[in-house]
């Protein structure tokens, strides 16, 4: 056996949240995917920029955990209220 040491970078769970639900909102992932090859920080900006939120600027592991809750709770609120708006059409019908 091998006496190297083995680091893993394991994703804070916020951030593997927030991926999860842009996956849930097809707009979103059609823009993500115009650029394939985009970092993780830009892949971030877009988000924001879906979700009306203007960043800019250094952010630390910490700030990063705030803006993915932040980024979070919008697209969860994106998708209900599209939920919300198509129910309330289909009662209309």
């Amino acid at each position: 056996m091998s006496d190297k040491n083995i680091i893993l970078d394991i994703d804070p769970e916020e951030k593997i949240q927030l991926k999860r639900e842009v996956n849930k909102h097809p707009p979103l992932v059609e823009i993500l995917h115009r650029v394939p090859d985009a970092a993780w920080e830009e892949q971030l900006a877009v988000i924001a920029g879906y979700c009306m939120i203007m960043v800019n600027g250094y952010y630390s592991p910490e700030d990063l955990i705030g803006l993915y809750e932040i980024l979070f709770s919008k697209l969860l609120e994106k998708r209900t209220s599209i939920v919300t708006v198509v129910k309330a059409a289909e009662r209309l019908q």
